[in-house]
């Protein structure tokens, strides 16, 4: 009697841990679907960073980052934030962070990217590219900024 209690709980508990599996096994899959569709949304707003279409930038950003700085103060921003003389050689993700809410921001998910960044002549830098889900429901960058944002020449102390 007891080996068939046995043999039925411990068959329960292997079902339950294959059912966990499979569903974690899912819940990754979606996830990391919807991580490669927010990078190839970052990547495609980042090229537009890099050749200097700031307008185009501007208007494929998140809805509420548009409702709170207007296409003129971006254009002005964006200059200082990154040296339109600063030329791309590299650039790698290095992470990537799913986020169901940020403190102090809109409700939506977010997901945060860490790219590796080579202008070429300066300095290793960072850059960071938070992305929301926005209401249209595509992934729409919401926030940017260099990391480490004193770039120096190579070979030359950072200013501080």
């Amino acid at each position: 009697m007891w080996k068939k209690v046995i043999l039925s709980v411990a068959c329960a508990a292997f079902v339950v841990s294959c059912l966990y599996v499979v569903i974690s096994e899912r819940a990754k899959k979606g996830a990391d679907a919807r991580s490669q569709i927010a990078v190839s949304d970052a990547k495609a707003w980042l090229t537009l960073l890099d050749q200097k279409r700031y307008r185009q930038v501007w208007e494929a950003s998140a809805t509420h980052f548009k409702s709170e700085i207007t296409l003129e103060r971006f254009q002005q921003m964006i200059v200082v934030v990154r040296n339109p003389k600063w030329h791309v050689s590299e650039r790698n993700l290095a992470t990537i962070e799913y986020r169901p809410s940020l403190p102090q921001a809109p409700p939506g998910e977010y997901i945060i990217l860490k790219f590796d960044i080579q202008f070429m002549g300066y300095d290793p830098a960072h850059e960071i590219v938070t992305m929301i889900k926005d209401i249209d429901g595509k992934w729409r960058v919401t926030g940017y900024f260099i990391k480490n944002g004193f770039i120096s020449p190579k070979g030359k102390p950072k200013k501080q």
